[in-house]
């Protein structure tokens, strides 16, 4: 497995991997709303613009993504058949060593909220819900940074 930033030029690919995922994983948990507004945020014609993007790829075929701006993740997906496989962990690894932040946040789907937790990240509030998507709020302190 190699991790490598994500161009511009692989949207496709990254759009079509995180939709498959989230479909399999999240959706149950948002309304018809959130699924909506999640889809659109996807779809946005800026989003390789404002985030930086890394790939875990196995031979050339992408099997996770991990995108993130200023200390926040937006997305981190990894394929169903990658699982419990390292995956995940390789991209945030990755990411932490691009990151200036000593705090990493991320509003975790439920789903995901596990595998934050195995990565070190601690809830910081309830489930909170907002125009159809539900999410947990976790924070990570790099280096053993203090609040």
């Amino acid at each position: 497995m190699r991790i490598d930033r994500i161009s511009k030029q692989e949207d496709v690919q990254v759009r079509e991997l995180i939709w498959k995922t989230f479909l399999r994983f999240d959706a149950v948990d948002y309304n018809e709303e959130g699924v909506k507004d999640f889809y659109a945020y996807l779809m946005r014609d800026d989003l390789f613009e404002r985030l930086i993007f890394l790939g875990a790829y196995e031979e050339d075929i992408l099997i996770g993504v991990m995108a993130m701006c200023e200390g926040h993740i937006s997305l981190f997906f990894v394929d169903e058949h990658y699982h419990r496989k390292g995956v995940g962990k390789a991209l945030f690894q990755s990411m932490l060593r691009l990151q200036k932040q000593m705090i990493i946040t991320v509003n975790s789907s439920l789903y995901a909220k596990e595998v934050y937790e195995h990565l070190g990240f601690r809830a910081i509030n309830h489930e909170i819900e907002a125009g159809g998507i539900r999410y947990i709020p976790m924070l990570y302190t790099k280096n053993g940074y203090l609040l």
